[in-house]
């Protein structure tokens, strides 16, 4: 998607609501297997619009009650001015900020591809260095590159 089909997208979700997103991230293979393309494709359910001072996530809230500034400030990039809360921009690139949600109900429904080819993730993670492969549950937020989303919301089939 491009920015402007995001900003479409975001008029319909309210700050904090849940709401389906299909992304694709491609994982850099290693180097006995260059050239080879090895893909993500994730369902989730996450929560658009959320600040950091709403996440109930203990080390979060200590950290904004030491810095009252958190609450605004970003690890890396800004946000983007029409759309505070949604999109960072970073070197002329924008992101969706997504926060994940703790219910099991929730969790992702994961497709690895290579080469446009459906495999299991055990083929992935042969494919790629095992340091790409963190456990995603422990991630309170995620930013996915808006290029790389395929649907957000009602358009989630």
């Amino acid at each position: 998607m491009n920015k402007q089909q995001i900003e479409q997208s975001l008029k319909a979700i309210h700050n904090g609501a849940y709401t389906k997103i299909r992304y694709l991230s491609t994982i850099p293979s290693n180097k006995e297997n260059k050239g080879k393309v090895v893909q993500k494709m994730t369902d989730s359910i996450v929560r658009l619009g959320v600040t950091y001072c709403h996440i109930a996530v203990p080390e979060i809230q200590d950290s904004i009650k030491n810095n009252d500034s958190a609450k605004r400030e970003l690890p890396w990039g800004q946000w983007d001015e029409q759309n505070p809360n949604y999109l960072i921009e970073h070197k002329g690139n924008y992101y969706l900020r997504c926060s994940t949600s703790r219910s099991p109900n929730h969790h992702g429904k994961v497709r690895y591809f290579v080469d446009g080819a459906e495999v299991s993730k055990e083929e992935a993670m042969s494919l790629t260095r095992p340091s790409e492969w963190t456990d995603a549950r422990t991630m309170y937020v995620f930013n996915p590159k808006i290029e790389n989303i395929l649907a957000i919301g009602k358009e989630v089939k």
